[in-house]
């Protein structure tokens, strides 16, 4: 991710309902200055959106690499979209 976006990027995840999933932020891979991060996306945003906040753009490119859904979360999101089509599906027959 470009260092302006890195800030924006994780709102949107955390936004997303990522917040309080494993993250990892790189920066300058295979460079002689490497840095990680590591935290959830809500406390890694938090870092980052804290330095936009203050002006300080950071510098490098990013690499954001997001932990899994665990089984659990897999589960209750399919449960959901199941529900949805159901409903899609009652709602065409009183339609018709």
């Amino acid at each position: 991710e470009a260092p302006h976006r890195l800030a924006a990027t994780l709102q949107a995840l955390a936004d997303a309902g990522a917040a309080e999933r494993a993250c990892l932020i790189a920066r300058e891979l295979t460079k002689l200055h490497e840095q990680f991060s590591r935290g959830s996306v809500g406390q890694l945003q938090r870092m980052f959106g804290g330095a936009a906040a203050d002006g300080a753009v950071p510098r490098g490119e990013f690499t954001i690499i997001l932990s899994p859904i665990s089984a659990e979360e897999m589960q209750v999101r399919a449960e959901v979209a199941n529900e949805g089509r159901e409903r899609s599906g009652e709602l065409l027959l009183r339609e018709r």
